[in-house]
């Protein structure tokens, strides 16, 4: 199951565009991970693997329209890091 964090970071990496999404399509799974976090969720892993799935395509979708979804290569992020990625949210407040 997992504890409840501040913020938590939901690895779907496993997935792959070409071998399927595997045990992430269980919904039970990606219900337990949805739900841990108090105040930020980061999910990492392939837009084009999850989308087979029909509730991660919706989480996806909903992601895009409320301008929450970053693309891009994460590890180049990670290395190079060009910009503090934050999420557009009118009137949301950050703490360094």
């Amino acid at each position: 199951q997992g504890r409840e964090c501040e913020i938590i970071i939901f690895s779907c990496v496993r997935a792959s565009p070409t071998g399927g999404i595997g045990f992430m399509k269980d919904i039970r799974r990606m219900n337990v991970g949805l739900t841990r976090a108090k105040s930020s969720l980061w999910i990492l892993g392939d837009s084009r693997a999850l989308m087979q799935g029909e509730f991660w395509a919706k989480l996806i979708d909903n992601a895009k329209q409320r301008n929450l979804y970053t693309q891009g290569d994460v590890l180049s992020m990670l290395q190079k890091p060009s910009h503090t990625l934050r999420p557009a949210l009118p009137n949301a407040e950050y703490r360094e």
